[in-house]
């Protein structure tokens, strides 16, 4: 996908977005070739596990909208318990890391794209509870999972 028509449909994407607080017009006003890779690999990333890119986009949207922020201030240890654009706290990354033989970077935004989509395809949709419900992706998780287990029983693979 080119570039212009990339920032065309995420545009499209964003601005179909009620409920997140944020400037899209700042955000746009900020883009970068760097930002673009990693949109672009989002919508590849969330392609290849059958997930829809645009709700993928949108939970990231709700979640970070797209700045390698911190988040889930402690007053207690004076620091941000949740990092990056999937805002994974330290302790999910590394679960989810040893539940799919995952080795990446906490700090790296491409690992945690093709960590979350990982773990969206595969019904775990709730770390991200709330963007998932304001994103729709929780459904998408969900009926993907659905058909893998309804495949897996076909096959005889479900225990």
């Amino acid at each position: 996908m080119t570039k212009s028509l990339l920032i065309i449909w995420l545009i499209s994407v964003l601005s179909q977005d009620p409920y997140t607080p944020g400037s899209l017009n700042r955000f746009i006003g900020r883009i970068n070739l760097d930002t673009l890779d990693k949109i672009e690999y989002v919508f590849v990333e969330s392609s290849q596990r059958d997930l829809n890119p645009e709700k993928f986009i949108l939970l990231i949207w709700c979640e970070s909208q797209f700045d390698n922020r911190g988040g889930d201030y402690s007053t207690t240890t004076k620091t941000f318990l949740s990092n990056g654009w999937l805002q994974f706290k330290k302790s999910t990354f590394v679960d989810f890391s040893k539940l799919y033989k995952f080795s990446g970077k906490y700090d790296n935004t491409y690992d945690q794209i093709r960590l979350a989509a990982t773990a969206l395809a595969d019904g775990k949709w709730r770390h991200w509870y709330t963007c998932s419900k304001r994103s729709g992706i929780n459904i998408e998780s969900e009926k993907l999972l659905l058909l893998k287990n309804n495949a897996k029983i076909k096959l005889g693979l479900f225990q």
